[in-house]
């Protein structure tokens, strides 16, 4: 079942989570902030949709597992081609 993300504004979050986009973020340490997101997710479930619906695109682009194991692949040829040529 899919759910909407809430996340702190981490390092890695930053980089993925888009506010009102594809997640909902909170300033780290903020519990008055966290508090104010869940409620707004429990209470506009249009958001909630929107934002489960985006972060579930954004997931099947950039980390489904299809698209994780190409990436690794692509290192792994790109070091042993470097280590060939050396």
């Amino acid at each position: 079942m899919r759910r909407p993300l809430v996340a702190a504004l981490a390092d890695g979050a930053r980089q993925y989570v888009r506010d009102n986009e594809n997640g909902a973020t909170f300033p780290m340490d903020n519990d008055a902030v966290l508090a104010r997101r869940i409620m707004q997710i429990a209470e506009d479930p249009q958001f909630a949709a929107r934002i489960v619906e985006n972060g579930y695109r954004d997931y099947e682009r950039l980390f489904a597992r299809e698209i994780v194991i190409d990436h690794l692949l692509d290192i792994y040829r790109t070091v042993i081609a470097a280590r060939r040529a050396a």
